[in-house]
């Protein structure tokens, strides 16, 4: 009984860092996990450079495709924000493509197919889809096609505080 115990305490210890997914990554740590979930990028590594809080690469897929990464940081070297842009845009199909592996990526508890086609199915050129931990945005224009993912823990939204200014007093 004893054995029995220790076995499932052991088992249990060994399966749960398994299932835990990792919040924080560094930019380079963040490409290297989206390179398994999309073996079809490949990264130009020697081209990946920093500036400021902010890591830039570039990536091309297997059909041609020309991508460019922005990747802001917080203080602490996190990936805060994560933007993709592509000046192709005939190239839509293989843009969210790298895009649901983005979102599977950078927040795997969110649903990456959802969230692709709420941003797809706004007509107007600019889409949002918001989860619980995550904001998203496309954008889609003569010029290119853009995406951006952040992390609502590690980017607060801002609120204008409220207040009354004597022009905002009704005269009763």
């Amino acid at each position: 009984m004893k054995k029995l115990i220790l076995f499932i305490l052991a088992a249990a210890l060994i399966a749960l860092p398994a299932c835990s997914v990792q919040e924080n990554a560094s930019p380079e740590l963040f490409i290297e996990r989206l390179k398994k979930n999309n073996e079809n990028l490949i990264f130009e590594s020697d081209s990946a450079f920093w500036e400021d809080n902010a890591w830039f690469c570039f990536a091309e897929d297997n059909n041609g495709t020309k991508f460019s990464f922005e990747i802001q940081t917080d203080e602490n070297g996190n990936a805060k924000k994560i933007s993709l842009a592509c000046i192709q845009t005939d190239k839509a199909e293989e843009f969210f493509s790298a895009v649901k592996s983005i979102i599977k990526t950078y927040a795997p508890e969110d649903d990456a197919e959802q969230a692709a086609q709420a941003l797809i199915a706004e007509k107007s050129g600019f889409s949002y889809f918001e989860t619980q931990w995550h904001r998203y945005a496309f954008a889609k224009s003569e010029s290119g096609l853009y995406f951006s993912a952040e992390s609502a823990k590690l980017v607060p939204q801002s609120d204008v505080p409220l207040s009354l200014k004597p022009n905002d007093i009704s005269p009763e």
